[in-house]
């Protein structure tokens, strides 16, 4: 499945906060909000967020839409992070919660 994935602000989560909010999934404390969508559409499939600490980056959240899970959307930004955020260690404090 062909994505793109991009720098987001949270305003455009706000259409999912209800599936966020089922998932017990919260953006407080994100210094940095990626958003991954379908080819070149608008469609958004996943999100993640990260904290940046002076020592290490923290991976808040990842959460991909019911629709798209199964595709690799999951993977394709936990990579794509890897790859952004290599200065640093990286911890991750997210859940996984599959409703």
């Amino acid at each position: 499945m062909r994505s793109r994935i991009t720098h987001i602000d949270s305003g455009l989560i706000v259409p999912y906060e209800r599936e966020m909010k089922k998932a017990m999934l919260t953006l407080t404390g994100v210094d940095h909000l990626f958003g991954t969508f379908l080819g070149e559409t608008d469609e958004l499939m996943g999100w993640a967020g990260v904290k940046a600490n002076s020592n290490k980056y923290i991976l808040k959240t990842i959460y991909v839409r019911q629709e798209y899970r199964l595709r690799g959307v999951y993977r394709g930004l936990l990579e794509y992070l890897l790859s952004v955020f290599n200065d640093k260690t990286i911890e991750a404090v997210c859940t996984l919660f599959l409703a």
